[in-house]
């Protein structure tokens, strides 16, 4: 587990790393020298050579020289792990005045004059401004992790059977229960793909009746069916997968998943029980496949409402499937919503 993380290790923004591979390199003597260093954003990911960004210098295409990083280091629980973290796209051009004019994919291109210096880098850093329809609206490109805090709630169909303690055995018919609590959600959205991890807990309660079916000696079995009441602590943890669907500032989703769920139940008889008869308690566990859709609202752009809707599948038990409905405020951050674009020299 991740407890922290460290400053940038000192090999600082010398450390390269070639354009395309992973293998940190040293920097070469004067590299600053006539070089433009480029930190630009496209929607929801960072440009470099690899997934499309182009340069054109005065007209002419112009290949990148070095990708440059830094070491960073995360402490954990086994001691420091090291990783090397880009930073920025280096070009070695000639010094002088240049138009240099950048590309990506579903951007627009940017233009803008410099002027070189032998005796230092120049840096170039921003955000491309969006050329594809389809990334534009607040749901379009998340860049980032989203969270979902709300209430839902969950149905648990009737049931019945069966509670045996040695020579007792007591059947039971419970009614259906309507749970309500808190729903937390972790997601991960990009384009038309959907990610998450949801967790509940919900509680209700619900009433029944008890027969008695087998007493121990020398008691009788209790003639007639007596009431019980039970109250229900359901904890669920659900792993969605979809396809999604963004509309603007709303967005539609749908997909399936595995669930698992544990269900404490507290059970006690009516006034005048018998108090032989076998009240269904304890816990019970289950696994279920959900069907879910979800229907996002965004307002802001990193902000907005998500309602979802689930039915729950439990295989080999179809007695106990059940619906699932949560509203929850969604934070779900996108760059290429909330920063304008623009290139800044620094």
């Amino acid at each position: 587990m991740r407890i922290g993380m460290a400053s940038v290790a000192s090999a600082g923004l010398g450390a390269m790393v070639a354009a395309g591979g992973a293998e940190a390199q040293p920097a070469p003597p004067g590299a600053a020298d006539g070089t433009v260093r480029v930190d630009l954003r496209c929607a929801d990911y960072w440009a470099q050579p690899g997934i499309g960004l182009t340069l054109t210098v005065d007209g002419a295409p112009v290949s990148a020289s070095t990708v440059n990083g830094v070491m960073v280091t995360e402490w954990g629980k086994h001691g420091p792990a090291h990783r090397f973290e880009l930073t920025d796209v280096a070009y070695r051009l000639a010094a002088g005045a240049h138009r240099l004019m950048f590309a990506a994919p579903g951007c627009a291109s940017a233009t803008r004059d410099v002027m070189l210096s032998p005796r230092r880098s120049l840096g170039l850093h921003g955000r491309l401004a969006l050329g594809d329809p389809q990334l534009r609206g607040t749901t379009a490109a998340p860049d980032g992790i989203g969270f979902a805090f709300g209430l839902g709630t969950a149905h648990l169909p009737a049931k019945t059977g069966v509670s045996t303690l040695g020579p007792e055995v007591t059947g039971y018919a419970r009614e259906a229960i309507e749970q309500q609590g808190v729903w937390l959600s972790t997601s991960w959205e990009h384009r038309h793909f959907a990610l998450a991890w949801d967790m509940a807990v919900l509680g209700g309660t619900t009433t029944g009746t008890l027969t008695e079916l087998a007493a121990p000696p020398p008691l009788r079995v209790s003639p007639g069916a007596m009431p019980f009441s039970d109250r229900v602590l359901d904890m669920r943890s659900t792993f969605r997968v979809g396809l999604r669907a963004p509309l603007g500032s709303a967005g539609l989703a749908a997909g399936s998943g595995l669930g698992f769920e544990l269900h404490a139940h507290d059970a006690q008889t009516g006034p005048g029980g018998d108090p032989l008869a076998l009240a269904p308690s304890g816990a019970e566990t289950g696994m279920y496949v959900p069907v879910w859709a979800s229907f996002t609202v965004k307002p802001w752009c990193n902000g907005g409402f998500q309602l979802l809707a689930s039915y729950d599948i439990h295989p080999g038990a179809g007695t106990e499937n059940g619906m699932a409905i949560a509203a929850s405020m969604l934070w779900q951050p996108s760059g290429a919503c909330a920063e304008p674009a623009g290139l800044v020299v620094r």
